[in-house]
């Protein structure tokens, strides 16, 4: 957008410009079909704006903007016991909520993060940490990877308290979408651009995790292989460390985790759609639950010129990612899908 348009330049009653780093958030909002064929503005993100790239040239000069959700927050958040310390959490309990009450901690105790964990918690495998000055982000990544972790359920709000999102978790999120249809060089033949990223010098089929070291004493290992990998591809051994886990099962539950994630050449897969081969998500036209982030799409179909098809055909992948085009006139077009294997 022009540097200079009002909705840009003009210098807020804080003294700084209507767009700027930190001081200001963004809110979006969707005019969505209702199943009873009305409509209703519905807000689909609220986010703080981080960056801003300032670029002229001899006639022009252009603002860009980068905005990511709340959760961007806990990067620069501390774990932290009741007392408010960083220097020692010990936990064990729903692993889902283990990540609350830290959030919770954190807005109380550190100021506003804008997430709101008023959201549903469903029932989460429990697990056993202890953390030592962990930044939150890492804490959170730690907790949902694991083996039967868990995902987050971010909604974004619409209210003038501070709070952008409320937050959620499930075991698994989204479901099987039977709507999305997507082949490349073969039938149905909606998908302009393929790339499927296959990386063998990721693999490892026999681990030995590490818990708790602060003393030796204290170690707790946790072997882990997968015997049909290594008798395809020999055995692949690596080390996976995790100082936070203070127990034996959540060091499993983390280990095999990241067996599963290695035992085997897992394609990610970029997708360029032609126009319509998606649908757009979270309603259809009609007001009815289309897809989102999470969902398994029902058919991904490979033309047998990307190495006979083999490595993608027959795999159910799930959603990672999306790219949303908007228009000027506000038509939406799913322009890319990333996606993994459905098991991950």
């Amino acid at each position: 957008m022009n540097s200079d348009d009002e909705s840009v330049a003009t210098i807020h009653t804080d003294g700084y410009p209507y767009l700027d780093p930190l001081d200001r958030t963004l809110k979006c909002f969707r005019r969505e079909a209702q199943t009873d064929g009305t409509y209703a503005w519905k807000i689909r993100a609220s986010t703080y704006i981080f960056d801003v790239t300032d670029n002229g040239n001899e006639t022009t000069i252009e603002s860009e903007f980068v905005a990511y959700s709340p959760l961007q927050r806990l990067v620069s958040r501390k774990c932290r016991d009741a007392g408010g310390s960083d220097a020692l959490v010990v936990a064990t309990g729903d692993a889902a909520q283990l990540l609350k009450t830290q959030i919770d901690r954190t807005n109380s105790v550190k100021g506003d993060t804008g997430i709101d964990t008023s959201g549903t918690w469903d029932p989460c495998p429990s697990q056993t940490v202890r953390w030592e000055r962990k930044m939150m982000a890492e804490a959170a990544t730690d907790l949902t990877s694991a083996f039967n972790g868990f995902d987050l359920i971010e909604t974004p709000v619409d209210v003038q308290t501070g709070k952008l999102a409320m937050l959620g978790a499930t075991p698994r999120r989204g479901g099987q979408r039977i709507g999305i249809k997507l082949g490349y060089q073969a039938a149905p033949h909606n998908v302009k651009t393929f790339k499927g990223e296959n990386h063998g010098t990721a693999l490892a089929n026999d681990l030995e995790g590490f818990g708790q070291t602060a003393q030796e004493s204290d170690t707790i290992v946790s072997t882990q292989s997968d015997a049909a990998s290594i008798g395809r591809y020999g055995t692949y051994e690596d080390i996976y460390t995790s100082p936070d886990a203070a127990d034996q099962a959540t060091l499993d539950q983390q280990t095999i985790n990241q067996l599963a994630q290695r035992r085997g050449i897992v394609p990610v897969v970029q997708l360029g759609l032609q126009e319509g081969a998606a649908r757009p998500p979270w309603v259809d036209e009609y007001g009815n639950q289309s897809w989102d982030i999470g969902d398994t799409i029902a058919s991904l179909a490979v033309g047998k010129r990307v190495r006979g098809g083999m490595p993608y055909n027959g795999v159910a992948f799930r959603i990672q990612g999306f790219d949303l085009d908007i228009d000027e006139e506000g038509n939406e077009t799913v322009s890319n899908l990333v996606v993994a294997p459905a098991g991950l």
